[in-house]
């Protein structure tokens, strides 16, 4: 994957949040794997042995997106959550991501829709919000601590 690819895939991940406060980092609510398009979440994420990963053709399908305790994964990056803050339905998080070429802090900001819904919310961008479903497949259960990254 190029550098541009890279950055373009980063940008989409970059919502722009307000203050976070310092707390234990667990949002267990959002936990799970997500994706833009449920009807696709067997061809976003697969099975590698007994793990789940994200496909490398996940991107002809949907935005696939894991939620792990301390950590978030995209396709891309994978980010370890250094602080978290609950308010209510919204969840705001202060990360560390690498990609293969860079570090980057990060600032995610996540709205629970309902159990199997989520919104990541930019404030500055609203047009740039993103919802994804929570993905139920044959892999899914017990999977959550043996995320391939």
């Amino acid at each position: 994957m190029t550098k541009r690819a890279i950055r373009a895939s980063l940008l989409i991940l970059i919502p722009i949040s307000s203050s976070l406060v310092v707390c234990p980092t667990h949002a267990a609510g959002l936990n799970g794997f997500w994706s833009t398009n449920i009807s696709a979440c067997d061809k976003i994420f697969v099975k590698k042995g007994v793990r789940l990963s994200i496909s490398k053709d996940s991107d002809f399908y949907g935005d696939g997106l894991v939620i792990d305790k301390n950590a978030i994964s995209t396709k891309t990056a994978t980010c370890n959550i250094k602080h978290a803050k609950t308010n209510g339905q919204i969840t705001h998080m202060d990360t560390v991501c690498t990609t293969e070429t860079t570090f980057l802090d990060i600032k995610f900001v996540f709205q629970m829709i309902d159990d199997n819904a989520i919104l990541r919310v930019n404030s500055e961008l609203p047009e740039l919000n993103v919802q994804y479903g929570r993905c139920f497949t044959k892999q899914t259960p017990s999977a959550l601590n043996s995320i391939s990254r």
